[in-house]
């Protein structure tokens, strides 16, 4: 049940993050732009997997090579709160967009 509930939550969040990443940047920005190292407005294998492997290392809290539940619920509630603009525990479409803009100011 609690898988369940964990895998849920996560496809939930990802589908909500990727509409509002759509609706809050043009289709090339954010971390897509800051993982095209060489600039060319394309992604190459190797920049993808160096992107990936950058993310991957940043939720790896232990550095043990593996994310373990914890860590990737973790992470996942630490990217709630920072979108959870007036911290009531609900995300509305609005606070989520405007965290995806920020994220991509800040890129």
């Amino acid at each position: 049940m609690k898988q369940t509930l964990i895998r849920s939550t996560a496809a939930l969040l990802a589908a909500l993050a990727f509409s509002a990443a759509a609706q809050a940047q043009d289709t090339w920005g954010g971390p897509l732009k800051t993982m095209d190292r060489d600039g060319d407005g394309a992604l190459s294998a190797d920049e993808a997997r160096a992107g990936l492997q950058t993310q991957f290392a940043k939720l790896d809290a232990n550095h043990d090579g593996v994310l373990s539940e914890s860590e990737f619920v973790d992470a996942r509630m630490r990217q709630f709160q920072a979108a959870d603009s007036d911290g009531d525990g609900r995300l509305t479409r609005s606070e989520l967009i405007e965290h995806f803009r920020a994220m991509r100011q800040s890129h």
